[in-house]
């Protein structure tokens, strides 16, 4: 079930939204929390987003949506499908992400072993990562 691309562990892709799910999460409304364990390595999930052009953000900013922006490539900012825009942060996150810009994807990968049921944590400060990969 699982492969490896560019050293990353993979699972066939429609498989994705079963490995990961949508609960409340203590004192933060709701969170992404693991719906299997993962191992170190492994993709969590792979987001498509939608790219805002500066009027749509403005437009964004007088919403509910503005808690779901995120920031795409330092100067635009998109709307991450799927959980994209669901994690919950942290500055000790169990969760990489990483952006493929050529395909425009969000992707996430553990970046340490997480048990069953955990809640899934990134850093909102992906710009301090490597955030460049491609498929």
């Amino acid at each position: 079930m699982e492969q490896r691309i560019k050293n990353k562990v993979i699972v066939k892709f429609d498989i994705y939204v079963k490995q990961s799910k949508v609960a409340n999460s203590n004192k933060r409304n709701r969170g992404v929390f693991a719906a299997r364990s993962f191992e170190t390595g492994v993709i969590v999930e792979i987001a498509p987003i939608i790219l805002l052009h500066q009027q749509d953000v403005d437009l964004v900013e007088k919403t509910e949506l503005k808690y779901f922006n995120m920031y795409w490539d330092g100067k635009t900012v998109c709307i991450g499908l799927g959980f994209a825009s669901l994690y919950n942060h942290s500055s000790t996150p169990n969760v990489e992400v990483t952006r493929d810009f050529k395909n425009n994807l969000y992707i996430f990968t553990a970046c340490q072993n997480i048990k069953k049921n955990s809640e899934l944590f990134i850093d909102y400060e992906i710009d301090d990562i490597e955030s460049e990969y491609e498929i």
